[in-house]
C-alpha cells in the first residue's frame, strides 16, 4: 500500500482545484445516487476557504475544506443550523465538503483531513468549529471521536437539488 501525503492546496491552484471538484462530483454521485445532470461541484466559498487534499503519489483521493466566519448565518449550509447553533459568534470554523475516494475509503484519509482542519480552526483563534452531515451514523461517530457533540436533526438542506430535502446531523466542537 502507497504511503498518503496530505498537503494543503491554494484555492486559487486551479489544476488541483479542478480535480477537487472532480473528485467531489464523483463521491457525491456514488453517495447521493444523483442523476448524471450533476455537472459542477465549485462553490462560492471555494474561493476563500482553506482547502486540503490526500494525494496517492500524484492522484487526488481525498480532499476537504475548512471556511472561517464571524457569524453562523455565513457558514455554509446555513440554514440546517437554524434554531441549533445560531447563537454561536465568530471565529467559527466550519468543516465541509469531505470527500474520499471509494478505492481509498477506510484508511484513516478522513480522519487525516478532519484532524488537519480543526488544527487549523485552532490556528486561525476558532471558538467552535461546526459541521452537518447528511451522510448518517458513521460520519457522526466519526466526528464524536474527535471530540464533536451531537446537538441533533438540523433543519434540511435547502441547496443543490441532489441533497436538498436530506435531513442533517447538527455538530459542534468547542476549542
Amino acid at each position: 500500500m502507497s504511503q498518503i501525503q496530505v498537503n494543503e492546496i491554494a484555492s486559487d491552484d486551479e489544476v488541483v482545484m479542478e480535480k477537487i471538484r472532480q473528485l467531489r462530483l464523483s463521491v457525491w454521485r456514488s453517495v447521493f445516487q444523483v442523476a448524471d445532470d450533476l455537472t459542477d461541484a465549485c462553490e462560492e466559498f471555494d474561493r476563500f476557504a482553506k482547502h486540503w487534499g490526500a494525494f496517492d503519489g500524484d492522484r487526488i483521493v481525498g480532499s476537504a475544506r475548512l471556511t472561517i466566519h464571524d457569524q453562523m448565518t455565513d457558514v455554509p449550509d446555513s440554514e440546517v443550523y437554524e434554531g441549533i447553533l445560531s447563537h454561536l459568534s465568530g471565529p467559527i470554523g466550519s468543516l465541509n465538503r469531505l470527500v474520499v475516494a471509494a478505492s481509498h475509503q477506510g484508511r484513516g484519509i478522513g480522519r487525516e483531513l478532519d484532524m488537519v482542519r480543526i488544527d487549523a480552526a485552532q490556528k486561525a483563534g476558532c471558538a467552535w468549529i461546526v459541521g452537518s452531515t447528511p451522510v448518517g451514523k458513521r460520519r457522526v461517530l466519526q466526528l464524536q471521536s474527535l471530540g464533536f457533540i451531537s446537538k441533533g436533526k438540523g433543519r434540511d438542506y435547502s441547496g443543490p437539488k441532489w441533497y436538498s430535502s436530506q435531513q442533517s446531523e447538527v455538530m459542534v466542537l468547542t476549542l
